[in-house]
């Protein structure tokens, strides 16, 4: 949670927490790519109206090294922040919510985004331990993808079929 209005970043804190998540926060964003660099985050709420580096800038040097899949950003913003929100959400904000924050809303946004991003780390591993067994594996393993038409195979398969010319 990153923050600078002190009552509101403990409030959001307290909240957070008493809905069972374990959160971490910051005043400003040099604090926050602090954390962002020494811990593993699951997501980050970040106000856009920060002093010093506001939160576009924070977003931007995040988004240098993650994804909107691997670490989502859920955008803070005030009503007079809303120029602003198109152009978060085309540096890679994944959401935002409006002051003042809506708690269920901004549970519901929160929960979605976390979710979605530990699936899609859970897809990751899968393609990832499927590629490794396509590569290990002595035997002629093929697969067909019906619906993209995409073929997946290793290369004993194609050593198999005698297959020499360009990629199937």
């Amino acid at each position: 949670m990153v923050e600078d209005d002190t009552p509101s970043r403990q409030l959001l804190v307290r909240r957070l927490s008493h809905a069972g998540w374990q959160v971490l926060d910051a005043p400003d964003g040099p604090s926050a790519l602090e954390i962002v660099a020494t811990h593993a985050l699951s997501g980050i709420l970040l106000d856009m109206g920060l002093p010093g580096m506001n939160g576009l800038e924070v977003l931007q040097r995040i988004r240098q090294n993650s994804t909107p899949l691997s670490l989502p950003i859920i955008m803070v913003t005030a009503f007079d922040e809303r120029d602003y929100l198109v152009e978060a959400l085309s540096k890679g904000a994944n959401d935002f919510v409006s002051k003042p924050v809506d708690f269920s809303a901004l549970k519901a946004r929160l929960k979605a985004h976390l979710d979605l991003a530990e699936t899609s780390k859970i897809l990751s591993n899968l393609q990832a331990r499927q590629e490794l067994i396509l590569r290990g594996a002595n035997d002629g393993i093929w697969e067909l993808d019906v619906q993209s038409g995409r073929l997946n195979h290793s290369q004993r398969w194609l050593d198999l079929l005698q297959y020499s010319g360009p990629q199937i």
